[in-house]
């Protein structure tokens, strides 16, 4: 079978790609963003025939068509079966490769769509894959027109490792759709497959769905590793200066140059190399973020209010942003005060909402201000039904007291549902298909939503652990995929590429 394997960056990633291809006939015929041994091999496997991508270089409008073929061009055909996802990209470049949202006209982010989608077609009509596998969800700017070009045009199967850790526990699915990242659990849904279920064991297995008072160990670890981070400055002078030596002279020459970083700079073309920065603009870059999003906590701080917690009141919990899963699993939702204008036009008059700002804006490194500012929180605050509450205000108290949460997406979800609240949820996430999720796709859908809660609507504590119990017949533990400074040996990455044939096999 020929396989194209996209960001298996690292010796312990690429080595899954060598067990596939001797245990499973998994051939590779294109690498992307793969991490390549010194002898021109992936852990022993021959790259003679196969296709290799740079994604860095595809970043940097750099296509190495003399390597694979003459350009074959997309059509009014793809660009319409892939028009539902065109507008995901666009945002989606500007969240990575745009240093204020305005160096990308509308024109070239148009133009840049099409380049990367005719590179791609070129790719896949030259090594005809049977199957395309990320090590991780397809959502950058290099390959998510990949992702589209093999699921939404030639009908090619896909699969990702979904980084969510599932029920706290480290368990992550093997995806195949992000705009369905619940399917792997539907398709045990719909077969009417086994569930092992047994009431009493798993009340005492999963006490911790109603007790738990901490946040999710991977948001603690965000938390913590920015909070104890080295500022840009000092890793920068680390790199360059700690040691003054010769060897330093062309990495510095080459990085005020701009070569290696594919984040605009200017209003230039964007296939120019003076269109893109250098090291001293990104550290500015990331200078003026941190200013940035000082002084937006600074102001949140003052627009905000502590909850009464004895009125009725719906807990809005806001995604960080940007960030892929709020791009890709909210689509339309993404736009925040969208959904909060739907939210609180369905809202009851005598309610409140209470929105609370994800942590993370705010931090130093993080782009929050990217898609926060003045203006959205008066915006916000103009709907004169919600209310902005401290940003590290126990979401737990928020979540037992209220009568129902409602977010774009985010473990928020979970947390709420397995405590017995309902949850409005406006995108889709790996609990999409848990009964006490309510997914709303339009004002008629919140209003009933919100119509049922008033009645009394709760979830059924057995239903959410059916659905732990589904998770873990279908997922896997894996905890160093969302901690990647841990490393793994060869025999877990026996164990990840067996995930992945599982995977493949079960979707068939």
């Amino acid at each position: 079978m020929k396989v194209i394997y996209h960001h298996f960056s690292k010796p312990h990633e690429a080595s899954i790609i060598s067990i596939l291809h001797r245990k499973y006939n998994w051939d590779p015929v294109c690498i992307a963003g793969t991490f390549i041994d010194d002898d021109g091999t992936v852990d022993g496997v021959s790259l003679k025939d196969c296709i290799i991508s740079d994604t860095y270089k595809l970043r940097r409008s750099e296509f190495n068509y003399a390597e694979i073929a003459s350009p074959i061009p997309v059509d009014s055909l793809i660009l319409d079966a892939l028009s539902e996802y065109e507008a995901t990209f666009i945002d989606s470049l500007g969240m990575f490769q745009d240093k204020t949202g305005w160096e990308y006209s509308y024109t070239e982010r148009k133009n840049f769509y099409i380049d990367m989608l005719t590179y791609w077609n070129t790719v896949i009509n030259t090594c005809d894959p049977d199957l395309l596998v990320f090590y991780t969800w397809p959502h950058t700017p290099s390959c998510y027109p990949l992702y589209l070009l093999c699921k939404h045009y030639y009908s090619i199967d896909v699969l990702f490792i979904d980084p969510n850790p599932l029920l706290n526990q480290d368990y992550h699915l093997i995806g195949n759709s992000v705009e369905n990242l619940s399917n792997p659990l539907d398709i045990v849904i719909k077969d009417s497959l086994k569930i092992n279920y047994d009431n009493k064991n798993h009340l005492l297995e999963d006490d911790y769905i109603s007790k738990i008072k901490i946040e999710p160990r991977h948001i603690l670890s965000d938390f913590d590793r920015y909070a104890n981070s080295d500022n840009y400055f000092s890793r920068f002078k680390n790199y360059y200066f700690a040691k003054i030596k010769l060897s330093n002279i062309p990495k510095i020459y080459n990085h005020l140059k701009g070569l290696g970083i594919d984040r605009k700079a200017n209003k230039l073309p964007y296939y120019l190399p003076k269109s893109r920065m250098n090291v001293i603009q990104l550290f500015i870059f990331f200078e003026k973020l941190k200013s940035n999003n000082r002084k937006l906590k600074k102001y949140y701080d003052t627009k905000t209010v502590l909850p009464n917690l004895k009125i009725p009141f719906i807990y809005f919990s806001a995604p960080y942003q940007p960030e892929a899963t709020s791009y890709l699993c909210g689509k339309h939702y993404e736009n925040i005060m969208l959904t909060l204008r739907i939210l609180s036009f369905a809202c009851p008059k005598d309610w409140v909402i209470y929105y609370k700002e994800h942590p993370a804006t705010f931090f130093d490194k993080f782009r929050g201000s990217f898609k926060r500012d003045r203006k959205l929180y008066s915006e916000i605050l103009e709907l004169q039904n919600i209310k902005m509450v401290p940003a590290d205000y126990n979401q737990f108290e928020l979540i037992e007291n209220s009568k129902a949460i409602a977010l774009i997406s985010g473990t928020t979800a979970w947390e709420a549902v397995s405590r017995g609240k309902p949850v409005i949820s406006f995108g889709q996430s790996w609990y999409s298909s848990c009964k006490g999720i309510k997914q709303v796709f339009s004002l008629h859908d919140v209003k009933e939503a919100i119509k049922q809660i008033i009645s009394g609507y709760s979830p059924d504590k057995k239903d959410v652990h059916q659905y732990a119990s589904i998770i873990k017949q279908v997922a896997f533990k894996f905890p160093e995929h969302y901690y990647p400074n841990k490393i793994y040996d060869k025999i877990r990455s026996g164990e990840i590429a067996d995930e992945f044939y599982k995977a493949y096999i079960r979707d068939r």
